[in-house]
């Protein structure tokens, strides 16, 4: 009975070996992954304010030097524009009756002023700014010619310096 036993389980054991238990295998694949990151566009303009105090008709005032730097992670380029002033006086491309323009220039010597700082946007200030990247710049203001606000009235208005990207 031993032997048939023993028989019994060697023909079991060769039947599972032969009949196929379930062998493991290994197998490799692999997924490719593309990351692209966010085009950050930020621009940051020092100083953030200027006053002129009194200023006289049909003058010009010393002019301020500003940066923009591009905070940004992609390179950009930038425009600048200007704004109406506050109670009734227009920015324009020449001075008149309650008109005033503001001209900008990248020159460092305060004698380029190539940039009409006017209310449309479009005037390119800089091009190809790398990131961590400032561009200086002046701005210089010249008052209206004639005025029918009268004296001591607050003419307040903004200078926007707007990046883009690729």
């Amino acid at each position: 009975m031993k032997k048939m036993t023993k028989l019994v389980l060697a023909v079991l054991v060769a039947g599972f070996v032969f009949l196929g238990i379930p062998k493991a295998y290994a197998a490799d694949d692999s997924i490719a992954v593309t990351v692209t990151l966010a085009s950050t566009v930020s621009v940051d303009v020092l100083p953030t304010s200027w006053s002129l105090s009194d200023i006289a008709l049909n003058t010009t005032n010393d002019l301020i030097t500003c940066t923009a730097t591009n905070n940004g992670n992609v390179t950009e380029s930038f425009t600048i524009k200007g704004a109406d002033g506050l109670n009734g006086w227009t920015n324009g491309a020449a001075v008149g009756l309650d008109t005033f323009k503001v001209l900008a220039g990248a020159s460092h010597d305060g004698t380029s002023w190539d940039i009409a700082v006017t209310n449309t946007p479009g005037s390119v200030l800089a091009a190809s700014v790398a990131q961590n990247v400032g561009q200086d710049f002046q701005v210089r203001y010249v008052a209206p010619s004639s005025d029918d606000q009268g004296g001591g009235t607050v003419h307040g208005f903004a200078i926007t310096v707007t990046a883009t990207g690729p």
